[in-house]
């Protein structure tokens, strides 16, 4: 809750139906865009003395930056860029009028919204505070103690969700990243010129660069108030001070580290960037204040500097490593860079009608940022993909009637699974108990153990998946029911209703919530595995698993060659035509009363990174990423001895194209044994 949940606007789906959640977290998502340029508007109408039109342009520059469409996908961060500005300004308010409430509702509303990017802006607030002692120590040194008193009971406030937030981050897992390199990875020297370009996106994964573009008529204000003689050298000096420490922590990995409060992000890098977007927004307002007319020459030489920056870049830097600079986006930015060039002239040398001419001006930075916009936009929807709003609703009702069907027929726990999920939060969009989950606050320590016992869940344990489980784990946790659009073939499940394409099933051998047992159960012996764990509680020492192994009878698009490694037997598969799918037929005979697991057991995980396998059994066919789902596929339960044909087709978007495993083989659960272990 305090990472995804905390902002005061999550209330406001109470007005939305489950079905209609794509519609709030879009129309959530617009909202807070929107307060975000009310809350720098607000900011900015206090901070500078400008014309109310250029309090306009400058809260569109803070809206629409690039962090903010880029990163637009995680909405929860939003919360505390609204609340951004007004810190700042609250901080000024203490300092000038002695007034500490707007910077006490705007800290305790940070760090209950989401104390993650709280973390961050708490800190670029102290660097701030400390930038302001050092320029005006006469008005500052005095009134520190009103500051920190205001800072501390916004901590205390906001503890109700900070404290508890702490403890569970302490106890279950998380540990500070290790720092191996000085350099931060995938970093250059041209980064920041180009992600200054309108509409550049490179990704949002591993190897990104900051998203810090905030408009190209503030960046030449910006850089005026560097060049101007009508601003102190001391402003100067400390506030490029707090840029190039902003600037370094993006190139310099402790510090990079520092900022994300010693965790590396898992995708989405550099996440306080728009910290240095803030502070180009804020030094083009104190910019703004000193321009005048007769310096429009300085704007001419800024704008050439940047021309000239702009075709080096473009022309004369190595072009393999920024391929993701577009000659669209680079024509846009000249482009917009002449116009501004052009209004700069006819503004000051008053040429046009000076009203028609500032509605014009306001019209270009609103189309600059929206071709910026639609950069960033359309780089996601490349990259990452915007489902269909169908894809979520065409099957919730039929999903929502069928869990609400076996809420209504049980009073005590259990838990619920589907094997053919809209997504991996199922569970938290249909209101049921479930396994599978993503989500960056976690307890690492309970899914790091699921993932021993049987549930993929690597890593960072970001994910944990539900598929890869047996009849055993099924039962341990209290599957009481599976949903799936295929039949599911499982021993002890019984389809008991139908909703559109859904089957809900039953499981007999679902167990309770909880177990009475002995210390055993924390040895290494017993919770090993979950053949030993379920040793344990049943107080048995059946082995329940046999190994089989499997005959190809068939190949399509792929070569296959074997070698020996420590042993061990690992086949490669590699196809013939790279855009083809590699399909591999296997005929087995399972033996009466066994419920067989094809197993799939990758060399190497990151290898197949992008890869999927389709599983079809007998005609049935069912879809699974190989990295989400790991080892083990239900290809069925058969009460009688039986020859199953079972064929995998595997496919990759991207990578080496070689799929290396164990020799697939099958896995076989004795259900006689399973069923006395279960009634024990």
């Amino acid at each position: 809750m305090a990472y995804y949940l905390g902002g005061i606007f999550t209330p406001l789906v109470v007005f939305f139906e489950g079905i209609q959640i794509t519609d709030f977290i879009y129309g959530l998502t617009l909202l807070k865009i929107g307060l975000l340029g009310c809350s720098f508007y607000f900011f900015s109408s206090q901070m500078f003395k400008l014309a109310r039109w250029k309090y306009l342009v400058l809260s569109l520059s803070y809206s629409l930056m690039s962090f903010v469409l880029a990163y637009s996908e995680i909405i929860m961060w939003l919360d505390a860029l609204i609340y951004l500005p007004l810190v700042i300004l609250g901080i000024h308010r203490i300092f000038d009028r002695k007034k500490p409430l707007l910077l006490f509702v705007s800290y305790s509303l940070l760090f209950v919204s989401n104390f993650y990017i709280a973390f961050m802006i708490g800190l670029f607030s102290v660097f701030y505070l400390l930038l302001q002692l050092i320029l005006k120590p006469e008005n500052y040194l005095k009134k520190s103690a009103q500051y920190l008193i205001t800072l501390i009971c916004s901590l205390g406030v906001s503890s109700v969700v900070l404290l508890p937030t702490f403890l569970d981050i302490k106890n279950n897992g998380e540990a500070w990243s290790a720092i191996s390199t000085f350099k931060t990875a995938d970093t250059g020297p041209w980064d920041l010129a180009i992600k200054n370009m309108i509409g550049v996106y490179d990704t949002t994964k591993f190897g990104s660069t900051p998203y810090i573009f905030v408009g190209l008529w503030t960046l030449i204000l910006c850089l005026f108030f560097f060049m101007t003689k009508k601003v102190a050298l001391k402003e100067k000096i400390g506030y490029g001070s707090l840029l190039f420490l902003l600037i370094v922590s993006f190139y310099v990995e402790p510090l990079n580290l520092f900022w994300h409060g010693m965790h590396s992000p898992a995708m989405f890098l550099f996440r306080f960037s728009f910290l240095f977007s803030f502070v180009l927004i804020l030094l083009a307002g104190y910019g703004w204040v000193k321009l005048e007319s007769t310096d429009y020459s300085k704007i001419v030489s800024i704008v050439f500097f940047l021309l000239g920056i702009f075709v080096w870049t473009k022309f004369i830097t190595d072009q393999g490593k920024y391929d993701y600079l577009y000659t669209m986006s680079f024509v846009w930015s000249v482009l917009f860079l002449l116009i501004y060039l052009l209004f700069a002239f006819l503004l000051f040398k008053k040429k046009w009608n000076f009203s028609w001419l500032i509605c014009l001006f306001v019209c270009l930075i609103g189309i600059e940022m929206g071709l910026n916009g639609y950069g960033l936009v359309r780089g996601i929807l490349l990259e990452w993909n915007y489902p269909a709003r169908s894809y979520y609703a065409k099957d919730y009702p039929a999903i929502r009637k069928l869990v609400d069907q076996t809420k209504q027929s049980n009073k005590n726990f259990y838990r619920l699974e589907n094997l053919t999920p809209v997504s991996a939060n199922d569970a938290f969009n249909y209101g049921y108990s479930g396994v599978s989950q993503f989500s960056s606050i976690r307890n690492r320590r309970s899914a790091a153990y699921l993932n021993q016992l049987g549930f993929r869940s690597a890593g960072t344990n970001l994910n944990i998946r539900y598929a890869n489980n047996t009849l055993l784990m099924d039962s341990l946790l209290g599957i009481k029911y599976n949903l799936s659009r295929q039949p599911i073939m499982k021993y002890g499940y019984e389809p008991i209703e139908k909703s559109g394409d859904f089957t809900l099933y039953k499981n007999d051998y679902a167990l309770p919530l909880g177990y009475l047992t002995d210390k055993e159960v924390y040895s290494k012996k017993t919770s090993g595995t979950q053949v030993t764990l379920f040793n344990h509680l049943a107080e048995m020492n059946d082995d329940f698993f046999t190994v089989i192994p499997l005959k190809s009878i068939q190949k399509e698009n792929l070569q296959e060659t074997t070698e020996v490694i420590n042993h061990t037997t690992i086949v490669s598969y590699k196809p013939y035509e790279k855009k083809k799918p590699m399909e591999i037929t296997w005929q087995v005979k399972i033996p009466a009363n066994k419920q067989a697991y094809l197993s799939l057991y990758p060399v190497d995980y990151k290898d197949l990174r992008y890869s999927n396998v389709e599983i079809t059994v007998d005609g049935n066919t069912y879809k699974h990423s190989v990295v989400e789902t790991g080892q083990y596929y239900t290809v069925g339960y058969y009460p009688k001895d039986t020859v199953v044909t079972i064929k995998a087709s595997f496919t990759q978007k991207s990578g080496k194209r070689l799929v290396r495993l164990v020799e697939p083989d099958i896995a076989l659960l004795d259900v006689g044994q399973f069923t006395t272990a279960v009634e024990k």
